[in-house]
């Protein structure tokens, strides 16, 4: 599956996820990425256009002699697309940066002084998505991914990958699909997000028919060759001896190959 990157992104930037111990025991498991809708994700501005650029789209075609009433079907022709555009959107988040973050500890372990963080590099995790077929076949490896029939898997044709700008407005001519799924409030700065994300062809039908309907998805999961994936699993600064002895037995049952992976966070707190 093709992967095009947007902005200046390049192959050895250093990436990282951070997620609690069960979301990381089902990467293992199902040796997966997933992909959430983003009308799941806790932003709910995710992919809306700003007001403060449909004030300015107004101001453009004000000045191109527009009529009043066909700049308002235009604007709300636009906000339409727009919402369709990002019930039809995926999104696996990462951040970007050459070390950890404590800040992104607090956030992502929600309390819990237990977690991980994958390292990676943008390269590792292009080469992974791009080794999927568009109709993968189900091995033995795989047998227990979520590949529904109606998954929107089936009906994407590429990925993009770029880091998220934060600001609270886009230009009126740079609103595109593409800047409005890497644009975020200036309030989640502190992310340093980069995101892979992809649109299903769903988004062509009409979104009052059935077969709309059931093109949407809450997400869907792809494949990945995690060995090939990961380069060091962090154990969270906050976790316990106990932790970190157990968390090492259990990675030893599910996979042996990832054990040499395992370090201590370098923030230190509890070692």
């Amino acid at each position: 599956m093709k992967v095009e990157k947007t902005g200046s992104l390049h192959g050895n930037q250093v990436i990282w996820r951070y997620m609690s111990l069960e979301k990381f025991i089902n990467l293992v498991l199902h040796r997966s990425l997933f992909f959430a809708n983003a009308i799941k994700m806790e932003d709910k501005f995710e992919m809306e256009i700003p007001l403060m650029s449909i004030d300015n789209r107004k101001k453009y075609y004000l000045a191109t002699g527009l009529p009043i009433n066909k700049i308002t079907s235009t604007l709300e022709k636009e906000i339409s697309i727009a919402r369709k555009f990002k019930e039809n959107t995926y999104v696996s988040c990462w951040s970007l940066n050459t070390a950890e973050s404590y800040a992104l500890w607090k956030i992502y372990l929600g309390g819990s002084p237990n977690g991980v963080a994958i390292k990676s590099t943008v390269s590792k995790l292009i080469q992974c998505i791009e080794s999927v077929d568009g109709v993968p076949e189900l091995n033995e490896d795989f047998s227990t991914i979520d590949f529904i029939e109606k998954s929107p898997f089936y009906d994407i044709d590429f990925f993009k990958i770029g880091e998220v700008k934060y600001k609270n407005y886009i230009d009126a001519e740079s609103l595109t699909k593409t800047n409005l799924a890497i644009t975020k409030k200036e309030f989640y700065e502190d992310e340093k997000e980069i995101r892979v994300f992809a649109t299903s062809n769903n988004q062509k039908r009409n979104p009052s028919t059935e077969e709309y309907k059931q093109g949407l998805s809450s997400g869907f999961s792809i494949p990945v060759e995690i060995e090939k994936l990961i380069d060091k699993i962090v154990l969270s600064p906050y976790s316990q001896l106990w932790f970190k002895d157990n968390f090492k037995i259990l990675i030893e049952r599910l996979n042996k190959s990832l054990l040499d992976k395992i370090i201590d966070s370098e923030i230190g707190i509890n070692s």
